[in-house]
């Protein structure tokens, strides 16, 4: 199988007793690749292939563009980081500032944090495409106004509110809810807008019902 994005697309399984099951192997944002998993030759698999995940009884769970050379991780100190947060981002960016307390007198990496706080530039936002299946692996350009402004980190499909949605961080200026952005999925730029979070049960209405 093949795509405009992508050489080839890689089978993968996992089940529920393999030692390395969920560790994220580098360059892929979901799940990773089993220690033991012999469907898949890791040294054919080049940047820009596609991964399929299956899990045992559950079916399919995930797919990922690779970004890198595949690497099987050899313990869970190699796992790379998520696709939203990483060390090239911080959790003020992410939305996550909450999480964090400055009350501490002084801390190793306290004026990192200040500064991160005092400099935000931009921000993690959810786009929304009325097309369900118009879903973003990762790393397709976004555009407003004929602008690149970013790239998505994330995609899948949200079935309760019937829309595809992707993760990408933006400017600021560029992130306020109701914006229309283009984004390009396998070659063709698809309308898509930033959505107020969260995408679902805002008001909590369904949770106290």
């Amino acid at each position: 199988m093949t795509t405009p994005q992508s050489t080839n697309w890689f089978i993968c399984t996992i089940s529920e007793g393999g030692i390395h099951n969920w560790d994220l192997c580098k360059g892929v944002s979901l799940w990773g690749i089993p220690s033991n998993g012999r469907n898949l030759n890791m040294s054919q698999v080049e940047p820009g292939d596609g991964l399929l995940f299956y899990w045992a009884g559950k079916g399919l769970i995930g797919h990922a563009l690779t970004t890198g050379v595949m690497k099987r991780p050899q313990s869970k100190d190699e796992a790379p980081w998520a696709g939203e947060i990483n060390t090239e981002t911080n959790p003020f960016e992410a939305g996550l500032g909450f999480a964090l307390s400055l009350k501490k007198e002084n801390f190793h990496g306290k004026a990192a944090v200040i500064s991160a706080k005092e400099n935000q530039s931009r921000k993690l936002v959810a786009i929304t495409f009325d097309d369900i299946s118009s879903v973003p692996f990762g790393s397709e350009p976004i555009r407003i106004d004929n602008k690149i402004v970013g790239r998505v980190k994330s995609g899948g499909q949200g079935y309760t509110i019937n829309k595809a949605i992707a993760y990408a961080y933006l400017p600021i200026e560029d992130s306020v809810p109701g914006t229309a952005v283009d984004v390009e999925l396998f070659g063709v730029w698809c309308k898509g807008v930033i959505a107020a979070e969260p995408l679902f049960d805002a008001t909590n209405l369904k949770i106290r019902s």
